[in-house]
């Protein structure tokens, strides 16, 4: 109280905030009317259009003490929504995003394959491999095997032989002492 030596202290009583601008906030004290100003605490936000890869998103956010609100812009998606892949030549399939129209090529990737024709030692197979992308079809050689050889077998004191048991091809050597 002025002049006479006396402070009063309010214990202030802040009642709820309301919004005074797109920062702040106000709340003033029911017993003494003191105004104290405090920046809006925003919550996380509520998206009310989600953004796609083609256009922006917005989002509403709410201060967590006066009930103010704001809208920020959501970031394009990095998401596409891409159809199935389709083949574009020998090496390459591609697809494209719906929203978009992004287009993505890519090399094919080829399964383990399935044997069409066995090799031999005598002759190359094939194996026929598919695009576990776009089901793309391609045939590959496969080398020549090994002979397939029977167990080496006494022929006299000096040597042995063995047969392939596909081609008849025949092996002559000679013993080797241990």
């Amino acid at each position: 109280v002025s002049g006479t030596g006396i402070t009063v202290v309010c214990s202030h009583d802040f009642g709820g905030a309301s919004k005074i601008d797109g920062d702040n906030h106000q709340r003033t004290c029911s017993i003494c009317g003191e105004k104290k100003t405090e920046g809006h605490t925003w919550d996380s936000g509520k998206v009310t259009k989600a953004a796609t890869c083609k256009e922006t998103g917005t989002k509403e956010l709410t201060c967590t003490t006066c009930g103010a609100t704001k809208t920020e812009t959501v970031p394009l998606s990095t998401e596409h929504k891409y159809g199935g892949y389709t083949k574009v030549d020998a090496n390459k399939h591609s697809h494209t995003c719906s929203v978009c129209g992004k287009k993505e090529t890519v090399n094919h990737t080829w399964n383990a394959g399935k044997v069409t024709k066995k090799a031999t030692c005598q002759e190359e197979g094939s194996k026929e491999l598919t695009c576990t992308g776009c089901k793309t079809t391609k045939t590959v050689v496969v080398k020549k095997t090994a002979h397939s050889f029977t167990s080496w077998e006494k022929v006299d004191d000096a040597g042995h032989t063995r047969k392939c048991t596909v081609c008849d091809l025949t092996e002559n050597g000679s013993h080797s002492a241990d």
